[in-house]
């Protein structure tokens, strides 16, 4: 099972209260949540009125496809006009728990994994 996350800090200009600012926040995590069934929500500066930081986790069993989903999820907030994304941070991690049997056990083994599959190349 593999575990990706997306930390974003997103400036609202035109947010004037925190009420303007939960009603544009409201509208991207609701359409987020529905368009690529990932689990979203507002995880800091929550009292203050023209930023706000979202949390974004996706599980699957595919490295590639988390982080397609990841980066079609960033796309999508970078586009609503009426905020900008102002730091972003991406983590994607196998769960020591469910790994194969051959598979990665932690993230550094995973990290070893990955750079010996671009050395081959």
């Amino acid at each position: 099972m593999i575990v990706g996350t997306l930390l974003l800090e997103i400036e609202i200009p035109g947010a004037d209260s925190l009420k303007s600012k939960r009603q544009i926040l409201r509208k991207v995590i609701d359409r987020l949540r529905a368009r690529f069934n990932a689990s979203v929500a507002e995880v800091a500066n929550n009292e203050r009125w023209k930023v706000a930081t979202i949390g974004v986790a996706v599980v699957a069993n595919s490295p590639s496809f988390v982080g397609e989903v990841l980066d079609k999820i960033f796309r999508a907030v970078d586009s609503v006009g009426e905020l900008s994304i102002t730091y972003h941070d991406r983590i994607i991690a196998p769960v020591a728990e469910y790994a194969e049997d051959n598979g990665p056990r932690n993230l550094a083994e995973y990290e070893q994994m990955l750079g010996e599959d671009t050395d081959d190349s």
